[in-house]
């Protein structure tokens, strides 16, 4: 696959040069504007809490002018500065998260350099659930293997990122001489979710096979309603988002904060338990499902999120935070 193949939601504009990549073909930049790729889609995916980015790269024996050098990034500079920015910066990896015209780049000082000369497969994880707790951080992959993590602060751990501005692929929203991405990419993709150390591993392994194959589906909780009286009642949809059928999918864990804990009524949907509707759930599609909390030694009132923990056939696990709304 290249990138054309690779965001197939998104018209593409650019001449990046088609060159064999990791999986098929890949796309070559050359560090200038004219090989930069625009990504556009009137109905793109808002990426308001978790998600995740990955591609192979292919850096140049030769390396270019030091600095940073953009990957993927979804910016906008007016009328205030917001927005996130997959980047290289001397070879390393880092991220830029940018709220309420406040921009804070997140990297590891200890995490090694991309080799040159070579394929490597990299993925950069973004825990970022939209509301304060811990654990909110940006986690940093090469390989296959967790190089480091950065705390997520605020504003940025909560204030909204999405911005109605296309894909840049291969430079800033503000092109600068520096910016500009000098190598190949391939199998690039952006995941509204946060991507499991188990996935990433699993695309990696998949080599020049290519991510879709053995690739764990990418599984999405969102909240509908809810009744409150003694108990919340919480109604909740899963959705496949591909790009296989998601098999058996199994809650395994639930934890909540402000004080709320699962409590399955009647003896049913006990933990672990199979989710109703999600024995083979195709891809995009959809399954309704309720989960009751409470609150011990307290009646029921405001806002709460649980961590929700799955597995699906072939191995697959995936962590959600869903928040209940007040």
């Amino acid at each position: 696959l290249s990138l054309h193949d690779a965001l197939p939601i998104y018209t593409l504009t650019g001449t990046p040069t088609i060159v064999p990549g990791k999986v098929k073909q890949g796309d070559q930049f050359k560090g200038t504007l004219a090989s930069v790729l625009t990504a556009s889609n009137p109905n793109q995916p808002a990426f308001t809490q978790d998600f995740s980015f990955d591609a192979w790269i292919l850096l140049p024996a030769t390396p270019p002018t030091p600095g940073v050098q953009v990957l993927v990034e979804k910016r906008v500079v007016t009328p205030q500065l917001q927005g996130w920015s997959f980047f290289l910066d001397n070879d390393r990896l880092g991220m830029q998260i940018a709220a309420a015209g406040i921009a804070k780049n997140y990297s590891v000082a200890t995490m090694p350099a991309i080799p040159r000369g070579s394929w490597h497969f990299v993925a950069i994880v973004v825990r970022r659930s939209g509301v304060p707790q811990a654990g909110e951080r940006v986690e940093f992959y090469i390989d296959g293997a967790l190089k480091g993590t950065a705390s997520i602060v605020a504003p940025q751990l909560t204030a909204n990122v999405n911005t109605p501005t296309a894909l840049k692929i291969g430079s800033t929203t503000i092109p600068k001489f520096s910016s500009f991405f000098t190598g190949v990419l391939d199998e690039v993709e952006l995941f509204q979710t946060a991507l499991a150390p188990t996935d990433i591993a699993a695309i990696f392994k998949a080599d020049s096979s290519g991510k879709c194959v053995g690739q764990c589906p990418q599984l999405k909780i969102a909240f509908q309603s809810k009744t409150t009286g003694s108990v919340v009642n919480a109604s909740l949809q899963l959705t496949n988002g591909g790009p296989g059928n998601a098999s058996n999918v199994t809650v395994t864990a639930i934890t909540c904060t402000n004080g709320y804990v699962y409590a399955p009524q009647n003896g049913l949907l006990k933990i672990p338990f199979v989710v109703p509707g999600a024995t083979n759930l195709a891809v995009n599609a959809t399954t309704g499902f309720n989960m009751f909390f409470t609150k011990p030694g307290a009646v029921p009132n405001g806002a709460f999120a649980c961590t929700v923990t799955w597995t699906s056939g072939n191995g697959c696990k995936q962590t959600q935070v869903v928040n209940i709304p007040q």
